[in-house]
């Protein structure tokens, strides 16, 4: 499963993210973990027209669907003296998707 997600990778960097970790829990069952980090905000007709070519590419679809999600929620939060870095996937039923921000150095408080 990992290696169709690590395949996927030049048309995840084409909507904006780059599939920076890709993390394998060898546990019963075993799971993975996907990091992306935002590199760029792409509009959605281009993100849509990426998809239409690739449709026959499922996993393509739930990733990015995912991800816009979670992007579109992210850029609704503001923390105080915390910025957002990455978004982590977990693979699964139902996928889950988590938000993680750190610290700014310019957190005087």
């Amino acid at each position: 499963m990992l290696d169709k997600i690590a395949q996927l990778a030049p048309l995840i960097d084409l909507i904006g993210f780059d599939m920076e970790q890709l993390v394998l829990q060898a546990g019963i069952p075993a799971g993975g973990t996907v990091i992306f980090v935002k590199k760029k905000d792409v509009d959605e007709a281009t993100i849509e027209a990426i998809l239409k070519k690739n449709e026959n590419k499922e996993m393509l679809a739930l990733i990015v669907r995912a991800l816009q999600k979670a992007d579109s929620l992210q850029k609704k939060m503001k923390l105080s003296h915390y910025n957002f870095t990455k978004f982590y996937l977990k693979l699964g039923v139902p996928p889950e998707v988590s938000l993680s921000f750190s610290r700014n150095d310019e957190g005087n408080f």
